[in-house]
């Protein structure tokens, strides 16, 4: 039997104070500065401590906290590593995106922090130049060539608009290595507009 309650998870949410809190056999419930309750599974592997984030309550009730904590534990017995394999099937997830759900993504968190009129042009270089040409390749498997034929094709008509789609597809690879969705800019480090003119 764990050494927590409903009732004193309640009671500690209502309070705001962060704490951590061990239920038992490396379970234990957490609440951040900012509020936010999460269930976290606490051992060793490889002589190292480890953590496993199992979720958030109330989503995760502390009876399904338990369970899930159970599950890993066996898991961990048997010699795996919960929270790597964990952090391995998301990275799988994340470069299994399409080059259109990472430019999604870029779109809903970094347009909010942009002013209105660069929204506004760079959603119509990325909705309408872009994802045709692109939006149907992993976005791992695009390469240099890729973005250069693109560039191009746009530069035969307007130097100036290839320049500003070069820019949007560089902020959405850069926004997909920062989410593990690619390793890497399909060019290199140095690689700069002018070489493509």
């Amino acid at each position: 039997m764990g050494k927590l309650t409903d009732v004193k998870l309640r009671n500690w949410i209502r309070a705001g104070q962060p704490i951590g809190k061990a239920d038992g056999g490396g379970l234990t419930f957490t609440l951040s500065t900012k509020g936010t309750a999460t269930w976290i599974l606490r051992y060793r592997f490889g002589g190292k401590p480890r953590e496993l984030t199992l979720g958030r309550y109330p989503e995760i009730t502390l009876a399904k906290a338990r369970e899930l904590a159970t599950e890993a534990r066996a898991r961990i017995q048997q010699g795996r590593d919960v929270a790597r394999e964990k952090q391995q099937a998301r990275i799988e997830r994340a470069a299994a995106k399409s080059f259109r759900q990472l430019a999604t993504e870029y779109m809903e968190r970094a347009f909010p922090t942009l002013a209105a009129n660069t929204v506004k042009q760079r959603r119509h270089h990325i909705e309408n130049i872009i994802i045709p040409r692109l939006g149907g390749l992993a976005a791992r498997d695009i390469t240099a060539a890729d973005v250069v034929a693109l560039i191009e094709a746009v530069g035969s008509r307007s130097q100036s608009v290839a320049e500003l789609v070069f820019t949007a597809v560089s902020e959405v690879f850069k926004h997909g290595v920062a989410r593990h969705a690619v390793a890497a800019s399909p060019w290199r480090r140095d690689f700069r507009f002018r070489h493509l003119r």
